[in-house]
């Protein structure tokens, strides 16, 4: 693992404040903006870092409630100003990549799935006395379904690539906490 350099570690932990709109963020979200593939670097090295450079005046720590939470200092701000080396795909960007990759984001095959749910209700509904068991079940596979249409047709056509500018959306702002707790949960069984 590698030791990030202090141009690169203030310029993560400028993104990491303007992505999170908060003028103060913890060690693990200043390592999530230095992430890569393998990864070079952990959370306690960029915490070392960060007391390192708190030391020699470019970031402060602030400790809020027993949170260590990290901040540029206007030297910190210069060093950045001045020209940081190039970050790495930032953690809004990848969240909204793996998003799209997602197999519960894969059309076609929420389709094919909601096609046989309907089939299996024009079915059920030829049968006399079916138990309301039977009906429960597949009204929770029908919500799951539409409700994973919605989210899937959201995040391929609708939710803007992020930039480093600005704070992306996240999906439970979009659909709100409840909602999207809601989609956490698995497909019930047929």
């Amino acid at each position: 693992m590698s030791t990030p350099p202090d141009a690169l570690l203030c310029a993560a932990l400028d993104r990491a404040r303007r992505h999170d709109l908060a003028d103060e963020v913890t060690a693990d979200y200043v390592a999530d903006e230095l992430t890569t593939e393998p990864p070079t670097t952990t959370p306690d090295a960029v915490r070392t870092r960060l007391t390192e450079l708190a030391e020699r005046g470019l970031v402060n720590q602030i400790d809020e409630n027993d949170i260590q939470l990290w901040t540029l200092t206007p030297a910190g701000e210069q060093l950045v100003s001045d020209g940081a080396p190039l970050l790495p795909e930032s953690r809004q960007h990848r969240d909204w990549r793996q998003a799209r990759d997602n197999p519960m984001t894969n059309l076609e095959h929420l389709r094919v799935e909601l096609k046989r749910e309907l089939a299996d209700i024009e079915a059920m509904l030829n049968e006399q006395a079916l138990p309301s068991p039977a009906w429960m079940k597949t009204s929770r596979r029908i919500q799951h379904l539409t409700y994973g249409m919605s989210v899937a047709i959201h995040v391929l056509h609708e939710r803007p690539e992020p930039t480093d500018d600005r704070t992306a959306q996240s999906l439970v702002e979009v659909l709100g906490p409840a909602e999207w707790s809601f989609f956490q949960y698995e497909l019930p069984e047929r």
